[in-house]
Parts: structure tokens; sequence; C-alpha cells
């Protein structure tokens, strides 16, 4: 009998590692609209415009995986960061205020995504079996990007 609950438990680890994978943008922005429309900070105001999801930015490997999507919703309403593989956490960050700029982001907050590009190379590189460590909910740490270096 135990054998037998050794071998499901097998069979279901190894079929869970072959579905797992790269998120292509189309189903990131998916997960960054359901992810804005449960989270009660992120509800659309009474402008619909400034709940469109725009795509501010990709960072992308050489061979073409995206290790995660940035998506600003409106004009300045915030964004949402999205992973580039499912094994990883879906929602990564996000701000209920502001927009995404990669060219004008604080020092800060460019080694926090480049630490996440690293640990998404380390993922699709084999390094990692999933990125369970990440937190499971995501709590708001700032309330803007134009705090500075006192957090």
């Amino acid at each position: 009998m135990k054998k037998i609950y050794l071998f499901l438990l097998c069979l279901f680890t190894v079929s869970m590692a072959l579905l797992a994978g790269p998120v292509d943008e189309e189903s990131a922005k998916n997960i960054a609209a359901n992810f804005t429309n449960s989270s009660l900070r992120l509800r659309s105001p009474a402008n619909p415009e400034s709940a469109v999801l725009t795509t501010a930015y990709i960072s992308s490997r050489t061979d073409g995986l995206n290790r995660f999507y940035v998506f600003n919703r409106g004009k300045s309403n915030g964004f949402v960061i999205v992973s580039g593989d499912d094994r990883a956490e879906a929602v990564l960050g996000y701000t209920d205020n502001g927009s995404f700029d990669i060219n004008n982001i604080p020092p800060n907050m460019k080694w926090w995504l480049n630490e996440y590009a690293n640990q998404m190379d380390a993922l699709y590189n084999g390094e990692y079996g999933d990125m369970s460590f990440l937190p499971s909910e995501l709590t708001p740490s700032y309330t803007s990007l134009d705090e500075g270096l006192h957090y």
C-alpha cells in the first residue's frame, strides 16, 4: 500500500513539473486583470480608461523567454508586475498609484527588479525546482515610488 502512495505522489510531482512553464504576455495580462479586479485597493475607479492595462515593460532573455511583465493601469493608477513563469508566484508586486517607466525608477527598485530577473534566470536554468519560498500574499510595503531612500 505504501508503494502505491509513493508511486502516486511521484506521478503527481512529475505531472505538475511537466505542466509548469513560461507565461505568455496575454496570459500575464489576464493574471494582472484578475488581480486588479479581485483586490479592493486596486478596483477600477469610476473612469473606465483608468482600468485599461497596457504593457509597460517586459524583462526578456536572449532565448526568448520572459522573466516578468509590468502592466500599467491607465495613466497613473498604478501597475502590476507579473511573473514570466507559472512556477513562481503569479503577482510579484503592485502599486495603486503612479505608472511604471523603466527609464525613471529609483535605484532600489532597479536592484529589486534585477534580483527578480536573476531568480527567474535561475529558475529557467533549472537551479530551482519551484519558487515556493516567495510569499503567498503580497502586502503593500510602500505607498509611492517617490519615497526616496527613507522607507
